[in-house]
């Protein structure tokens, strides 16, 4: 719904090829290591707060 707000209804999947789908530890996993292309995410409990500690990560929005 925000990517139509932002690029309009018939853009609203732009920003698709750029994301991919992982399951929370895989994610986490992922971007702790930084030797992926992975660097940033949507998460939930309880892995937010292992990223909240993580050296280098910071929250963007919440």
């Amino acid at each position: 719904m925000i990517a139509a707000k932002e690029f309009g209804d018939t853009d609203f999947a732009k920003m698709d090829p750029m994301t991919v789908s992982l399951p929370h530890p895989e994610a986490l996993t992922a971007l702790l290591s930084g030797k992926t292309e992975i660097n940033s995410r949507f998460t939930s409990l309880p892995f937010q707060y292992v990223e909240a500690k993580a050296p280098g990560i910071h929250r963007v929005l919440n």
